[in-house]
């Protein structure tokens, strides 16, 4: 859950299947481009970032690619809530 300094929440849930979520004070743009954390731009809002899949980094130009167990499966669809509470 986020929570505003007036009190507002917003609460994410997972309908189907468990996801990933990281909330920062700063973007992966800003995360990209730092040489180091001390160096990442001082911010007064919160990103919200949701993953509904996860897999390895890589594109197979080294090797074989992920097994098909581990692989994203591009058809499924993915359901979250949001509910904001006042």
């Amino acid at each position: 859950m986020l929570q505003t300094k007036s009190g507002k929440t917003l609460r994410v849930e997972a309908v189907d299947a468990p996801f990933s979520f990281s909330a920062l004070h700063y973007s992966a743009s800003d995360l990209y481009h730092a040489d180091h954390d001390f160096k990442l731009p001082k911010t007064d809002y919160t990103i919200l970032s949701i993953d509904c899949a996860v897999m390895g980094l890589g594109n197979s130009s080294c090797g074989p690619g992920v097994l098909k167990k581990y692989a994203i499966d591009k058809k499924r669809s993915h359901t979250l809530r949001l509910v904001v509470y006042e």
